[in-house]
């Protein structure tokens, strides 16, 4: 998943606030999401699937 698909299914599933209520659901810290957003960590596998699996 690129970041920008991340981002995309992100704002669809949360809406406003999306990276704090991401960084919650997964128990993550919010500097975490920030990486997966702009790229500077891979997106885990496991959240991927995840994600989609959220989004319907």
């Amino acid at each position: 998943m690129t970041p920008d698909e991340f981002i995309r299914i992100c704002e669809a599933i949360y809406g406003a606030g999306w990276q704090s209520k991401l960084a919650r659901d997964l128990v993550r810290e919010p500097r975490t999401i920030r990486r997966w957003k702009s790229g500077e960590s891979p997106i885990p596998r496991a959240v991927v699937e995840w994600l989609k699996y959220k989004r319907g």
